[in-house]
């Protein structure tokens, strides 16, 4: 497996990681914050779908300005869709052989900051359901 694949693989793995803690919540749960200042999953599902905006732009060689995705708005979940739409144009991105700056890009834009809020939201979602198995976001 050379460095593109691997990528492509953590990169898939940690949508899958995505999908398995957000699978199932209600409008209740999507709203949800663990802490005053916590991020709900929606809002949490609307930072990624700008980092993976920002991440596009970053390929395409252009400066971005964080925080300028704007969401429709409308109930959970919206945001969890809409931030799928924007990483499966990031998925084509990845496709082929990938120079250095884009698996750099890619790792810390994407992978790392997947793996990052699937924590949390595991995290928030313990919280709100204590009953729910954290270990459900593996393939096991």
């Amino acid at each position: 497996m050379d460095a593109s694949e691997f990528a492509r693989s953590l990169f898939e793995d940690a949508g899958y990681q995505l999908a398995k803690v957000l699978e199932g919540i209600d409008e209740e749960y999507g709203q949800y914050k663990i802490t005053p200042s916590s991020k709900s999953p929606s809002e949490t599902c609307e930072h990624l779908a700008d980092t993976y905006t920002a991440f596009l732009s970053e390929l395409a060689g252009n400066k971005y300005e964080w925080g300028t995705f704007k969401p429709s708005g409308a109930p959970w979940p919206a945001a969890w869709h809409e931030a799928l739409v924007i990483r499966n144009g990031v998925a084509e991105s990845l496709k082929g052989e990938l120079s250095n700056h884009q698996l750099n890009v890619a790792a810390n834009y994407i992978i790392a900051h997947d793996y990052y809020h699937v924590g949390q939201m595991c995290q928030a979602r313990i919280a709100f359901d204590p009953k729910w198995d954290p270990y459900s976001i593996y393939r096991m």
